[in-house]
């Protein structure tokens, strides 16, 4: 498995470029948690299963690959501190992708972007970023 980490976000960029995944939800899913990284601003998640919805910071992702098998069966660890407290959390998505990631088709820079991540066990998330992060300034 090769990790490509938050800590190289053009690294993460790229990733996002190769092609058997660059026109996809789960491409722009990535470019999205690079950008409200960049930015700084939270994100607004969803948990499918307690429908608890809170906002968070991006302190870190990795992505973690197969060579040749991008975007098939990748595992994403976030690293995220909630809003106005100092709770971290962690979140682990394993073997997600293109068939696991799915954008809403009302996502677009005039609203919000917003994507649905399908995990194990039930373990679902909609996660809602900010549409200034498309912004330049």
């Amino acid at each position: 498995m090769n990790t490509i980490s938050s800590q190289d976000l053009d690294q993460c960029i790229k990733y996002s470029d190769i092609e058997k995944i660059s026109g996809l939800g789960y491409a722009s899913f990535l470019r999205c948690l690079v950008s409200t990284m960049e930015k700084g601003m939270p994100v607004e998640l969803l948990d499918s299963a307690t429908d608890e919805i809170f906002k968070a910071h991006i302190l870190q992702f990795s992505i973690d690959y197969k060579e040749n098998e991008e975007g098939e069966q990748d595992n994403l660890n976030l690293e995220l501190k909630l809003v106005e407290s100092e709770i971290q959390k962690t979140l682990s998505f394993m073997n997600i992708g293109k068939f696991k990631v799915k954008e809403d088709k009302k996502s677009g820079p005039r609203s919000f972007y917003r994507y649905y991540v399908r995990g194990e066990n039930n373990k679902n998330y909609r996660f809602t970023f900010n549409r200034r992060i498309s912004k330049n300034s």
